[in-house]
């Protein structure tokens, strides 16, 4: 997982602070597709194949109406131990991904028969 996404070693320190974005904003892309693919699930068999977060059977929009509604990160993790800031982190750039129509290609799982 990115967790030190600025934290690297720059190839060319004669680059200025603007010429960083571009190369910043693709490490946050790639950390949080992998962040996503690592968090959240989709199942047919669990929860009508609504996007969950991976293991439960939380689903990504149950986060995001909390999140709307004012709720803290915290009171959502102390609400569903189960969960981690990470968790609630993919939910929100799943859903940002929606939202750009830019579809991030999440393994649906197959239950073994």
């Amino acid at each position: 997982m990115c967790t030190d996404v600025f934290d690297f070693d720059l190839p060319d320190a004669n680059k200025s602070g603007a010429e960083l974005v571009p190369i910043a904003n693709s490490l946050y892309c790639l950390c949080m597709d992998q962040l996503i693919r690592d968090r959240i699930s989709i199942n047919p068999n669990v929860c009508f194949g609504k996007p969950c977060i991976r293991g439960t059977r939380i689903w990504v929009s149950l986060i995001l109406d909390f999140l709307a509604a004012g709720e803290s990160v915290e009171t959502i993790l102390a609400s569903y131990p189960q969960l981690t800031a990470d968790d609630v982190r993919a939910a929100i750039g799943y859903a940002a991904e929606v939202a750009r129509e830019q579809i991030i290609p999440v393994p649906v799982i197959a239950d073994a028969p």
